[in-house]
């Protein structure tokens, strides 16, 4: 399972999107989470610079599972 963070805080890392799963339920300490990532994408139109994150878990229910 891949989850999409838009528009995350500038100063994001991503061993805060690990821990914002954890806060939500996911076990990143357990190997669920298995990659994290943050993203900068620049609007080609504007030249604005947007930031997001990316996580990858291991499975549908380590997702839904509290």
């Amino acid at each position: 399972m891949i989850l999409f963070f838009k528009d995350i805080p500038v100063n994001s890392r991503p061993n805060e999107l690990y821990s914002l799963i954890a806060s939500a339920g996911g076990e990143a300490d357990s190997g669920e989470v298995l990659k994290a990532e943050v993203m900068v994408i620049r609007d080609k139109t504007t030249n604005a610079l947007e930031h997001h994150g990316l996580a990858m878990l291991d499975s549908e229910q380590s997702a839904s599972e509290p």
